[in-house]
């Protein structure tokens, strides 16, 4: 709520008119995805940061599973 804001009411100011709610919304989401990621030890280039196939195919074939119930 802090870097919303911050960000809106310095944007707004300078002229930026609805944009600056606009951008605001994409900076809160930035900061979340950093701070998720500092929290959670990610690091950017990592061994185990790369996307694995066999990875991709086991949530496939679950959320497959999910959308062909019978409800």
């Amino acid at each position: 709520m802090l870097t919303f804001a911050v960000v809106s009411v310095q944007l707004c100011g300078h002229g930026f008119g609805v944009w600056g709610l606009v951008i605001a919304s994409y900076a809160v989401q930035l900061v979340w995805v950093l701070t998720t990621w500092t929290v959670a030890g990610w690091q950017l280039g990592a061994r185990h940061s790369r996307p694995l196939f066999r990875v991709w195919r086991e949530l496939a074939t679950f959320s497959l599973l999910l959308g062909c119930g019978p409800w």
